[in-house]
C-alpha cells in the first residue's frame, strides 16, 4: 500500500488587539490576578526590531483585498497578509473594545528563502514591483536606502523597537503586552490557525446569514475562542482607559509622525512626511501590524 501523501498546510495567525493598563502587568505576569489563569507559562522577555518596507506608490500595503506588510524583524525578511475572516469589516473588526485581525504569515527563514514571499507577493496580482534579487540574500538587515533596497524598488516606511513581555495562557492563548521605542503601548491575544492548503476557498454549509469558506469559518471560531477567553479575564484585558479603542503600531506611528510634523521636528526615515501623511491614510483603514 503506498504512503500516505502529506497534505500541504498553511498557518494564519488569528488576533486580538487590547489596550491595558500598565499598573497591571506585574500581577499579570506574576498569574496573580482574580481569577488567576488555569495554566500559565511565562516566556523570556525579548527586544524586537522592526523595518517596514513598500513601493513607492505603496503597491504592497494600498492591495485592495489583502494589505502586505513586507518587513524585516531582527533582520529576517518576513510578509504578513491581512486575509477576510467573512465577518463585517473584512479582515479586521471590532467586538467590544477588542480589536479583531487575521493574518497569513510567510518567513524568509523558512523553505523558500524570500523568493517565497516574491511569489506570495505575484501571486496576490501585485504588479510593478518585480526584484532584481533578494535584497538581503545573506540574512542580515538591510539598512534604509541600500543599494540593494533600491534595486528592488523599495523604501522604508516604519522603523521602531518593541519591548516584548508574553506569556501562554490556558494551554493555547499566547498573550503578548509590546512596549515601543515612540511612546505606544498595545496588547495581543493570539491564536494560530492550521489548515489543508487545498481547502483554503472549499465553502461549507451553515445558516444563510452566515456564509463563509472552510478558513473563513475557523478564523472566525478562533475568534470566538479569544473573546471568550479575554472576557473570562476580563480584569486584566478590559482594563484600559475606558471608550478608547486598541490602536495598532502603525497606526500610533504614523499619528506620532503627524504629531512631530505640526511641531516642526523632521522625519528620520525615508519617504519623507508627505509620504508618510499618504501612508497613514491607508494604514488607519488596512492596518494590523
Amino acid at each position: 500500500m503506498a504512503p500516505l501523501r502529506p497534505q500541504p498546510t498553511l498557518l494564519r495567525e488569528v488576533e486580538q488587539k487590547f489596550a491595558f493598563s500598565a499598573a497591571l502587568v506585574p500581577r499579570v505576569l506574576a498569574n496573580a490576578g482574580s481569577p488567576p489563569f488555569r495554566s500559565f507559562i511565562l516566556h523570556p522577555p525579548s527586544t524586537i526590531h522592526d523595518t517596514y518596507y513598500d513601493t513607492p506608490d505603496r503597491l504592497l500595503t494600498s492591495h485592495p483585498t489583502s494589505p502586505i506588510w513586507l518587513r524585516t524583524r531582527n533582520g529576517v525578511w518576513e510578509a504578513k497578509v491581512t486575509v477576510p475572516t467573512g465577518e463585517r469589516g473584512g479582515g479586521q473588526a471590532h467586538a467590544g473594545g477588542y480589536r479583531k485581525v487575521a493574518y497569513e504569515e510567510h518567513s524568509a527563514s523558512h523553505s523558500g528563502g524570500f523568493g517565497r514571499i516574491v511569489e506570495m507577493v505575484r501571486a496576490r496580482g501585485v504588479k510593478g514591483w518585480n526584484p532584481n534579487q533578494s535584497p538581503n540574500p545573506d540574512g542580515a538587515r538591510a539598512e534604509p536606502g541600500s543599494k540593494s533596497m533600491a534595486a528592488d524598488g523599495l523604501i522604508t516606511i516604519c522603523d521602531f523597537v518593541t519591548d516584548r513581555r508574553a506569556f501562554q495562557a490556558d494551554g493555547r492563548f499566547e498573550v503578548v503586552l509590546d512596549s515601543m521605542d515612540f511612546g505606544h503601548h498595545v496588547g495581543e491575544v493570539e491564536l494560530l490557525v492550521a489548515h489543508n492548503e487545498n481547502k483554503v476557498d472549499e465553502p461549507v454549509d451553515g445558516p444563510e446569514h452566515d456564509p463563509g469558506t472552510y478558513v473563513q469559518r475557523l478564523m472566525q471560531q478562533a475568534h470566538a475562542d479569544i473573546t471568550q477567553f479575554m472576557r473570562e479575564y476580563m480584569w486584566f484585558f478590559e482594563s484600559g482607559e475606558k471608550g478608547v479603542k486598541p490602536k495598532g503600531k502603525m497606526t500610533a506611528y504614523f499619528e506620532m509622525l503627524r504629531a512631530r510634523e505640526r511641531k516642526g521636528v523632521g522625519n528620520a526615515v525615508s519617504g519623507g512626511l508627505e509620504n508618510e501623511r499618504a501612508q497613514a491614510a491607508s494604514t488607519e483603514q488596512r492596518e494590523g501590524k
